[in-house]
């Protein structure tokens, strides 16, 4: 199974933050060149790009919120 993250995300120009869940991290790093701001469609450039706060490794195919007793399928 190929690695996959979930890639958070701050805008250059509004300061905002956005996810983009399941994602290489090739495909994260491209993303905050060219992806605009869901919020203020800001598109970034290679001068200002959007800024990756961090990755989250998303690989696990089952998932639990804490404190709770089942499991989901996150495929």
């Amino acid at each position: 199974m190929p690695v996959v993250w979930t890639s958070h995300i701050s805008c250059f120009s509004c300061g905002k933050e956005f996810i983009i869940n399941r994602v290489t991290v090739a495909d994260a790093n491209a993303a905050v060149a060219v992806m605009p701001c869901p919020y203020c469609k800001a598109v970034p450039n290679s001068a200002q790009p959007h800024r990756v706060n961090y990755l989250q490794n998303v690989n696990l195919p089952y998932r639990r919120k804490s404190g709770c007793q089942v499991w989901h399928c996150s495929q």
